[in-house]
C-alpha cells in the first residue's frame, strides 16, 4: 500500500482487501470508517482524491482532484455513508 499527498491524495493498493483502505481512510480522516462490503478477495487499485479541510475553508482553485466521495463510486463502485454511531465505551 502506498499513500501519498500532493495536490490531492493518491492511494495505491496491491493485493488488498477492502478492510485495508477502510483502515487507511480511518487514519487519514481521523473518523470511524467501517468496511461493510462483505468482499474478502484481494484487489489492485489506485484512488486519487482530495480531502476537504474540516473547517470548510474554500478549496484552492489549483486543486482539481475530486473530493473523496467522487472516486469511490466512479473508480471502485463503492460509497461512503455517514452514520451516527454510539460513543465508544472505555
Amino acid at each position: 500500500m502506498t499513500f501519498w499527498k500532493g495536490p490531492g491524495w493518491r492511494y495505491h493498493a496491491e493485493r488488498q482487501t477492502m478492510a485495508d483502505p477502510a483502515q487507511a481512510l480511518r487514519d487519514r480522516l481521523e473518523k470511524r470508517v467501517a468496511d461493510q462490503t462483505g468482499l474478502t478477495a484481494k484487489f489492485d487499485f489506485t484512488l486519487t482524491f482530495f480531502i476537504p479541510p474540516p473547517d470548510r475553508t474554500p478549496v484552492p482553485p489549483e486543486i482539481t482532484t475530486p473530493d473523496l466521495f467522487t472516486p469511490l463510486p466512479s473508480q471502485l463502485g463503492l460509497r461512503l455513508e455517514a452514520r451516527k454511531v454510539a460513543p465508544r465505551r472505555s
